[in-house]
């Protein structure tokens, strides 16, 4: 009888030690893990704005920015760049097609030229392939939305059919915009696309993967630019 009784006393106090152990461990986890986290958030806060600093001092000068840039993706292990107010890239002068308009779409532009950046419109490892394609003198069309005095491109086709450069994020929202547009969800605005043709005066390109921006070799990340 005591043997039963004092039996259940030690398996009762085994369960309940284990039971206040599991839920310490549990505690912990959840408390360092949050912990750690908002530490982490909190150090990297403290480092853009350290970045921001550096940065402001450092315009002008795009081979500092840029390496100021790596070097904070090495040390936080999170990529960053800086963009303009149409999120555009800046600092991406190595890695673009310059473009002669026509006389109707200077007219209609306002321009003579227009430079077009590539990074979101061909991969940086594709371009030994289209330089062949993109020679000065190639007509082109090109398609995009028309934003104060900046057109930000969403396609760009070779006249002769063998080539189409696609910005796929901008096209695909712009798709949704418009078929929201059809079902009446959005109100209709006028045209979504500007549209203009020209001829290719420059491709210009870093002269190796090496040597361009890292951020060009980044799929995923220049897909959330």
């Amino acid at each position: 009888m005591r043997k039963g009784i004092v039996l259940k006393l030690f398996l009762l106090t085994t369960v309940l030690c284990m039971l206040i152990l599991a839920t310490i461990f549990i505690g912990q986890t959840i408390f360092f893990k949050q912990y750690y986290a908002d530490r982490k958030v909190n150090d990297i806060k403290a480092n853009i704005n350290s970045f921001e600093r550096d940065y402001l001092n450092r315009v002008g000068n795009v081979e500092a920015m840029q390496k100021l840039e790596q070097d904070f993706s090495k040390k936080n292990n999170i990529w960053i760049t800086t963009l303009d107010r149409y999120g555009n890239l800046k600092n991406a002068n190595d890695f673009y097609v310059e473009v002669k308009l026509n006389d109707f779409s200077q007219n209609k532009l306002g321009k003579v030229t227009v430079t077009i950046p590539l990074y979101n419109l061909l991969k940086i490892d594709e371009i030994e392939n289209e330089k062949l394609r993109s020679t000065p003198g190639t007509k082109v069309y090109l398609s995009g939305i028309e934003k104060d005095d900046i057109f930000i491109p969403a396609s760009v086709s070779m006249a002769d059919g063998n080539l189409n450069w696609t910005n796929k994020p901008l096209d695909k929202k712009m798709s949704e915009t418009a078929l929201e547009i059809k079902k009446g969800n959005i109100k209709d605005k006028g045209d979504l696309y500007t549209n203009f043709a020209g001829s290719i005066v420059k491709f210009q390109s870093p002269a190796s993967i090496a040597l361009g921006n890292p951020i060009y070799i980044n799929d995923l990340f220049m897909e959330r630019v």
